[in-house]
């Protein structure tokens, strides 16, 4: 379930980690609203967001202790280097898989996270 178009920052947030993790249909936000499920990628590969004037990331990917709305999180997926989502984020995560992913590792991965 999608938040409320006035919800907190907290609230988003914690309406997207509770979205089941699973892989949708189709690859993308809308596919991941659809669907009621999304993998790291379709709900959100991690953002940053600024909080009391700072920017500070948050990771949406897996169900967690309740955030508080100003701490930095944990992201899943470790340190990396950031790419920025552009106008067209789903385009750029196609782009983004496209060079770096190898589909005959990340499925079976993703669909393991999908049943654990």
């Amino acid at each position: 379930m999608a938040p409320a178009p006035d919800a907190s920052l907290r609230e988003t947030v914690e309406a997207v980690r509770a979205i089941p993790y699973g892989r949708p249909s189709e690859r993308s936000v809308a596919g991941m609203l659809r669907e009621g499920r999304g993998t790291c990628s379709a709900k959100h590969r991690y953002l940053t967001a600024v909080v009391d004037g700072r920017r500070i990331p948050t990771d949406a990917t897996f169900p967690g202790g309740p955030w508080d709305g100003r701490s930095p999180m944990p992201l899943a997926c470790g340190d990396g280097a950031d790419h920025p989502a552009g106008a067209d984020p789903d385009a750029e995560k196609r782009r983004l898989e496209a060079e770096h992913c190898e589909p005959a590792v990340r499925e079976p991965f993703i669909a393991a996270l999908a049943l654990s």
